[in-house]
């Protein structure tokens, strides 16, 4: 029988995730703001924490007596990881 390199590559590939998790873990990489690498992925429209790790943006609504909206939104200021949740709150201007 003959194999495929890569169909070998692959059962290599599975078979160190499944017997060895850390060998196939992906390399966390943390940005400085401003640097290319930070802004290369990073959405233009869309809200986005200042800084660090944000997820779940939830509750948004317009506030008519003051005209802002308003949306909060779970992060972890300390890192680019989930973890230590604290809520943030942002507001339109």
């Amino acid at each position: 029988m003959k194999v495929i390199p890569s169909v070998m590559a692959l059962g290599a590939f599975v078979t160190a995730l499944v017997f060895s998790p850390e060998a196939a873990r992906a390399q966390i990489v943390e940005a400085e703001p401003g640097t290319e690498l930070f802004d290369q992925f990073r959405p233009v429209y869309h809200f986005q924490a200042r800084e660090k790790w944000m997820n779940d943006p939830c509750a948004p609504y317009y506030d008519e007596a003051t005209g802002l909206y308003h949306m909060f939104y779970q992060s972890n200021p300390n890192s680019t990881i989930w973890g230590n949740m604290t809520w943030g709150h942002a507001v339109s201007k």
